[in-house]
């Protein structure tokens, strides 16, 4: 494939997500059109040939999502879409992770039209672990961009090549790329959600507002060391529910481990004074909650630093 026609087309997407932000945050249907289906299209997912993109997929009774790719009739890959802005998980996701290790299908896409996460659905492992590439149009360089979606480029989801095609990176992104923590650094936790890549090891050490230094094994270690820490210093105490951010029927944080609905925390981890903290969530979310917690309980983001060893 043309690697400058795939650019070109995340440079229009960039730019209809800077002119038209607040339309496309109102309407899941309109960021399809003019995000989502042009992406597909550089990447030779043709948008209107049924044989290998299917909008509208009913997978069942009760399961529906937004699109599913195929190769000669069969699914490759699930794609829920989100209007612009909006959180990478929820319910729709968890359905179709659970339709796609039912029927093997092979692969998950979730985006908002401009951040972009593919997941190995066969994957046996945390959920951030199962990350193949994930992106962000409107915040990420525009050549890196299109080496990370070239991962959904027909033929390589389809399996008809085994990697992507090759491509040199610009100089002064390629250490970033092969190693965005150099070994034994201390990273601003703000710094390392923007610079994040995906398949990054997770930090082995963390620092918390008041100097006082954890150890970390997983990326949900980081959500559950902040909000341990601020259930220890009274920050959260054995009657708080925190909804989680622009989303106020799903909590983070509660002592029922339950959503404001009613349903059960898939992933709850006991944070202290009678309290639990939702972890189901890839490594990019995990940083995106901590520093939600951190902000709504008026803590300084600048003392909060992930330790990175030696790799």
């Amino acid at each position: 494939m043309a690697l400058d026609g795939l650019t070109s087309t995340i440079r229009r997407i960039k730019s209809t997500i800077s002119e038209h932000q607040e339309i496309l945050k109102k309407s899941e249907m309109t960021t399809r059109y003019a995000l989502i289906d042009p992406m597909l299209r550089s990447l030779e997912w043709d948008t209107t040939d049924p044989a290998q993109v299917r909008p509208e997929f009913q997978y069942d009774r009760s399961g529906r999502v937004d699109y599913v790719l195929l190769r000669e009739g069969k699914p490759q890959a699930l794609l829920e879409a989100k209007g612009l802005g909006q959180a990478l998980d929820g319910r729709a996701v968890d359905q179709a992770f659970s339709y796609a290790l039912r029927t093997n299908i092979g692969h998950i896409i979730v985006s908002d039209g401009s951040h972009w996460r593919l997941y190995d659905a066969y994957k046996r492992a945390e959920l951030e672990e199962k990350v193949i590439t994930e992106f962000n149009v409107s915040r990420d360089d525009t050549h890196e961009v299109a080496l990370k979606a070239l991962y959904m480029w027909r033929p390589n989801l389809t399996g008809l090549v085994t990697a992507p095609p090759k491509a040199a990176a610009p100089a002064s992104t390629t250490a970033a790329v092969a190693d965005p923590y150099p070994g034994g650094s201390w990273c601003p936790i703000r710094e390392v959600l923007d610079g994040f890549q995906p398949r990054a090891k997770p930090p082995t050490g963390m620092r918390l507002p008041d100097g006082s230094e954890a150890r970390l094994s997983h990326w949900k270690d980081v959500l559950v060391k902040v909000a341990t820490w601020m259930a220890d210093s009274d920050l959260i105490t054995g009657t708080s529910e925190i909804a989680q951010q622009g989303r106020g029927n799903r909590n983070l944080v509660s002592p029922r481990r339950r959503h404001a609905g009613g349903k059960l925390f898939l992933s709850p981890k006991p944070i202290g004074h009678g309290n639990f903290v939702e972890t189901h969530f890839s490594a990019p979310d995990v940083l995106r909650r901590s520093i939600f917690l951190l902000r709504d309980r008026g803590q300084d983001l600048g003392a909060v630093y992930l330790r990175f060893d030696g790799r």
